[in-house]
């Protein structure tokens, strides 16, 4: 007898509703479905697999099981699969479950929720639903974060056909390739307070982690009603493996490379139009983006008690020891910058 079939559901299983997107990650798909639906059974789900459309995404079949009258939506996919459905069950209190099965699965990694799928289908079947904060860029939700300027354009570089080759390397290629670009003048409001930078990116967070699990924001709560603002200025890959560095020791602080605020209403404009992303997704250009907070819009499925370490490497291992190769090569990214940002360390602490 597996774990599903000992299973006590917290709702009725005939009001879940399971959404499958076939083209995140890198396994194969009907592999993902197969062991998806085999999972399902087990645990007594009779519904079948709603499958993703490429253009329309999630959203629409996450609209159709709240039409439908159903309690909870299960998605096994991406941070941006979680995202589309999510844009159709805020507000609604239709609780949302999450199977990660993306390259990053930055959202699991932030609230500990299971990279296994089999321990992930069980919390979202017997877990308890959370009200979680959302943000809301220029009318669009997300739940982990958005992103204008050197942060949306590695996302755009990091193409589905690289980080299916690539995994979570293809982030880290993409960031190389963009490390040296000027600067670009923004001008950052929080809750009324503005300010002027030249930075790399600005950041609005719901949650902190990003690739790899690196807190390189903290003290991003989902349930505080705040986001947090990061402006990164480091450009250079010393400047960013001093970064690197201090995440892992979990010593990130406001600097000159990156400043840290707090507020619920955050308007960020631009000299020259940005790439933009929310939550992984490229969402287009623009040299204005407003950002907004809705505490506990969402009912999330997630641990009411999640310890988090300053790197959270476990959530995502799975997928990257998957290949050997690829671990060494990921692995070998963190090591590079955080041994930039050690030697630059220790050299500060000679005596002059």
């Amino acid at each position: 007898m597996t774990m599903l079939e000992l299973l006590e559901p917290r709702g009725d299983l005939e009001k879940v509703a399971v959404i499958f997107n076939p083209a995140c990650g890198t396994l194969d798909p009907q592999l993902r479905r197969s062991h998806l639906e085999g999972l399902a059974h087990a645990a007594g789900l009779s519904c079948p697999l709603g499958e993703t459309d490429a253009e329309l995404g999630a959203e629409p079949l996450a609209q159709k099981a709240v039409a439908d009258g159903m309690e909870r939506v299960l998605v096994s996919g991406g941070d941006g699969t979680v995202k589309e459905a999510a844009e159709a069950l805020v507000g609604t209190g239709v609780d949302l479950a999450v199977l990660p099965a993306g390259t990053g699965n930055l959202l699991a990694v932030n609230v500990g929720i299971p990279n296994d799928t089999e321990a992930a289908m069980r919390l979202a079947l017997s877990g308890e639903a959370l009200p979680t904060d959302v943000g809301r860029a220029n009318g669009q939700v997300f739940l982990i974060m958005a992103g204008i300027g050197a942060d949306a354009r590695m996302i755009r570089d990091a193409d589905r056909n690289l980080k299916r080759r690539l995994g979570p390397l293809a982030y880290f290629a993409a960031a190389l390739r963009n490390l040296g670009r000027p600067r670009t003048l923004f001008t950052i409001t929080v809750d009324g307070r503005q300010v002027r930078r030249h930075a790399q990116t600005v950041l609005v967070a719901n949650l902190g982690r990003i690739t790899g699990g690196i807190e390189l924001i903290p003290g991003a709560d989902p349930a505080d009603g705040l986001l947090q603002v990061a402006v990164l200025r480091a450009r250079t890959l010393r400047e960013m493996g001093e970064l690197a560095w201090g995440a892992l020791l979990g010593r990130v602080r406001s600097d000159d490379r990156l400043e840290i605020y707090s507020g619920r209403d955050v308007l960020i404009e631009s000299d020259t139009p940005q790439p933009v992303e929310l939550d992984g997704n490229d969402v287009g250009t623009t040299s204005r983006l407003q950002v907004t907070v809705e505490p506990g819009a969402l009912r999330l499925i997630r641990p009411s008690e999640f310890e988090r370490s300053p790197v959270a490497l476990p959530a995502v291992a799975g997928d990257v020891l998957s290949r050997p190769w690829r671990a060494a090569a990921v692995l070998g990214a963190l090591g590079v910058a955080a041994a930039a940002g050690y030697l630059v360390w220790r050299r500060g602490r000679k005596p002059r």
